[in-house]
């Protein structure tokens, strides 16, 4: 698929997402932040969380318009640095080939936060819910559209990282890449959590960056190692 393309059906899936109803609420957009970044990066990262904590919330707003100015969010306002500082974090030993010990303080170099530019992120479930997700409210959820499985399979991601998702989506991966996903590698990583690999694709079946469980720098670099290595060791290029 060309990048024009891209672009086409990625509107097309965000308009089915505005569309969608919800009880005292409206839906909150998702996508591929930047497509022609996301076009011409070697390495295609898609990030999965279950929802946005803002309930009950009828703005109408888009995360694609937040993540395309993380700047300023996290300068001027409280409650996005929980989750997104640990993504750039990470996202920054990938692309950088880094790791945490030498990734900048994002307080002292906020323009690191640009490097989110790069990639396609997605709530599996599109309304707003509170604070801590209802599992079950998001696994009915996803299962009820296949907005999200169209996502995944327009994206065409080679690392996919769910952020506590993946329970959630394990039957959509099944659906969409068959027998090539039954018969991924597993291996356990440092964080406590499983990785599942092929030539062609990295899952991180990982907590949500908000996590308390694990320190960041062992969470961070947990998945930007491992995707440096299977981009390395592993990833069929050709």
């Amino acid at each position: 698929m060309d990048v024009e393309n891209l672009r086409k059906e990625h509107e097309n899936l965000i308009t089915e997402i505005g569309n969608l109803e919800g009880i005292n609420c409206t839906p909150i957009t998702d996508g591929i932040v930047d497509i022609d970044r996301y076009f011409k990066s070697d390495i295609k990262i898609l990030w999965i969380n279950k929802e946005v904590n803002s309930e009950g919330d009828n703005h109408a707003w888009s995360m694609i318009d937040v993540l395309n100015n993380l700047r300023s969010k996290l300068e001027d306002e409280t409650g996005w640095g929980n989750t997104f500082i640990p993504i750039i974090y990470t996202l920054y030993g990938i692309f950088n080939q880094t790791n945490w010990k030498n990734t900048p303080d994002i307080r002292e170099e906020y323009e690191i936060t640009e490097i989110i530019k790069n990639i396609a992120y997605i709530n599996a479930k599109k309304l707003p819910g509170g604070a801590k997700a209802n599992y079950n409210e998001v696994k009915k959820y996803s299962s009820e559209n296949d907005i999200l499985k169209r996502q995944i399979a327009l994206f065409e991601p080679n690392v996919i990282i769910c952020g506590g998702t993946f329970d959630i989506l394990d039957n959509i991966f099944e659906e969409i890449y068959g027998e090539a996903y039954d018969n991924m590698r597993s291996i356990s990583n440092t964080a406590r959590n499983r990785i599942y690999y092929n030539e062609d694709l990295i899952i991180f079946e990982a907590y949500h960056p908000g996590q308390y469980t694990i320190k960041d720098s062992v969470y961070c670099d947990s998945i930007s190692q491992n995707v440096l290595l299977w981009n390395s060791k592993y990833r069929n290029k050709i």
